[in-house]
């Protein structure tokens, strides 16, 4: 097919025809790109479904309106809470097919008039719920495209902990009691240039307690995504091993909101490749120390929307010439694994080596990390939780040092807003050890503000901790967190 501008005798008779058949039961009005997700699509397509999208009748149009009603037409679609795929059709639950009939500027100044013609096919029998033809307006407005959001993760943990022979008021000796306060934070902006598919972050972050506040930029960083290819630079958190549950669920956990496997801030570049169920990413540039800093991973996902099984697993490569940790040249190499089915099971395990060619003063180390933890939902009130962590280090082919955490939890789900619990957890270090009964209290408020605030929560913690050096200690303290 021939696409011309309306002002052509034979672009004028398709818009007469075309109008003729917006009044026969067609298009009524002209369309924006959202108001075609939110009043046609979403009233065809069920909440969070898997779309296989596909343009076509494309040729003959000015690609950068056509470019922009797409990139427009898929954010609408993510932000509304769909996914969208262009490759794999087998895991679509719908396919949803834009053909462009004709275009014409005739009610816009600045922009283009689209007339499209708009199929959705529930898959996979391939259903036709919609055949339909719509005018939409693509506007050539920048200023129109920005969106720029306030961004935190904000995380806090105020207690207090005394020997229980030291629990009388009136005594004042100077171990009686002692504050733990533990705050993570971090705070920025993110502005969104979705139609031309261009992010960037800037945010600070603090994790530090005892009234210290140590400030640093934590994301400065911009992002270009075209189709299924990502390329970041800038200054950004690059963490293997991070997907714990467990380990982020408090700050007062050693790898909370970090990584087991590596945990750094990179100032460089970065490449992330997709392709069907498979994600390469490259990264390289300087950490902290500052030292050159590259690295690489695979990871390869399954999901199934049919009974919310997920399956990833990844592997990843590490060089880095001056490490932050131990000021030496460090290899590293890990496999994370994945699997959830819904909100009924979690697991997650981890293996690395890190290796330290100590030179000189330095000296050679081998750090061997080892996490699991399972989590799983007995009758939908009963939920079971554990984990094992492992950090073997062996110095100079001599000297060992073995620290491990056992945890184990049950919480009974009294409503979606209460959730008490009981938890053990062990820690060994050698020459020590320490174990924790603790009893817990989850509370998730209510809020009318879910399109923006991603987590809320308060947790109340009464904690018996028995030592193998000193007296049984009583612990009792509040946590409190809130992303958006």
């Amino acid at each position: 097919m021939c696409f011309r501008y309306h002002k052509s005798l034979y672009g004028y008779a398709m818009f007469v025809v075309f109008a003729l058949l917006s009044d026969a039961g067609g298009a009524d009005a002209a369309y924006t790109p959202q108001s075609v997700v939110t009043e046609i699509a979403a009233s065809h397509i069920t909440a969070h479904a898997t779309v296989f999208f596909s343009m076509t009748g494309t040729s003959g149009i000015i690609r950068r309106y056509v470019d922009r009603f797409e990139q427009e037409f898929l954010y609408s679609l993510l932000k509304k809470g769909y996914n969208v795929t262009y490759t794999d059709e087998n895991e679509a639950s719908f396919y949803i097919n834009c053909e462009v009939l004709f275009a014409e500027s005739y009610y816009t100044e600045s922009g283009l008039n689209l007339h499209l013609q708009i199929t959705i096919l529930k898959l996979p029998g391939n259903e036709n719920i919609l055949k339909q033809q719509v005018s939409v307006i693509v506007k050539d407005s920048v200023e129109e495209s920005k969106q720029i959001d306030v961004i935190a993760n904000l995380n806090f943990l105020i207690a207090s902990e005394s020997e229980f022979e030291n629990l009388r008021l009136d005594d004042n000796t100077e171990s009686r009691t002692s504050s733990v306060h533990d705050r993570d934070m971090e705070i920025g902006i993110r502005a969104r240039f979705p139609y031309d598919t261009v992010t960037s972050v800037f945010s600070v972050r603090t994790d530090t307690g005892f009234g210290r506040d140590d400030f640093r930029i934590y994301r400065a960083l911009f992002s270009y995504e075209y189709h299924d290819a990502t390329v970041l630079c800038g200054v950004y958190p690059l963490k293997f091993g991070s997907e714990s549950r467990f380990l982020n669920a408090s700050v007062e956990h050693l790898f909370f909101n970090a990584g087991i496997l590596f945990d750094s801030n990179i100032t460089g570049l970065s490449l992330t490749k997709s392709y069907n169920n498979n994600r390469i990413s490259v990264y390289g540039g300087a950490n902290r120390n500052p030292s050159m800093a590259v690295a690489a991973r695979w990871e390869y996902s399954r999901v199934s929307r049919s009974n919310n099984n997920r399956f990833v697993v990844s592997v990843h490569g590490l060089y880095v010439n001056r490490d932050d940790d131990y000021n030496d040249i460090r290899e590293s190499g890990g496999l994370e694994l994945t699997w959830q089915q819904g909100e009924k099971f979690f697991m997650y395990g981890l293996f690395g080596l890190n290796f330290f060619n100590g030179a000189g003063v330095n000296i050679k180390r081998q750090v061997i990390p080892m996490w699991g933890e399972y989590e799983y939902s007995i009758t939908g009130k009963v939920i079971v939780k554990g984990g094992y962590l492992v950090l073997h280090e062996n110095v100079d082919d001599a000297k060992r040092n073995h620290e491990e955490t056992v945890f184990q939890e049950a919480d009974y789900r009294l409503s979606e807003h209460w959730i008490p619990g009981l938890q053990f957890k062990h820690t060994g270090i050698t020459g020590f050890w320490e174990n924790n009964y603790t009893l817990l209290m989850y509370f998730f408020p209510t809020h009318c503000l879910s399109d923006r605030i991603h987590k809320t929560g308060i947790t109340g913690k009464l904690r018996y901790i028995d030592t193998k050096t000193g007296d049984s200690k009583f612990f009792i303290g509040m946590e409190g967190t809130i992303v958006f």
